[in-house]
């Protein structure tokens, strides 16, 4: 939690609209913090502690698969809870989603 006892989730969205539309949702519950790059989500999970991760997979600079499972893999990141927020709606991206330890994958 931070320092207004909210829990603060973190979002990894390349569109303004997408971001926008979740803090509209659930940001008077929650406190939404936005990255629109891998890179820029990298510095800011560097920097801050994230109760909860939602997650685009097609990225302008990588893939959000991929960085799920970097998040999984280090210690001081593998427990924060990621939700695949994502237009791939195929079976096997949903199975992927789970399989490197997503919460849930919402389409």
């Amino acid at each position: 939690m931070n320092h207004m006892g909210k829990k603060e989730i973190l979002i990894v969205e390349d569109s303004p609209e997408i971001q926008l539309l979740v803090n509209a949702i659930i940001g008077k519950t929650f406190l939404i913090n936005a990255a629109g790059t891998l890179s820029e989500a990298k510095q800011k999970i560097q920097n801050n502690h994230f109760d909860l991760i939602l997650l685009d997979v097609d990225l302008p600079d990588g893939d959000g698969f991929k960085f799920c499972a970097e998040l999984k893999a280090v210690a001081s990141t593998q427990q924060i809870p990621v939700i695949f927020l994502t237009g791939k709606s195929t079976p096997i991206d949903k199975v992927m989603g789970f399989n490197l330890g997503a919460e849930d994958y919402i389409v």
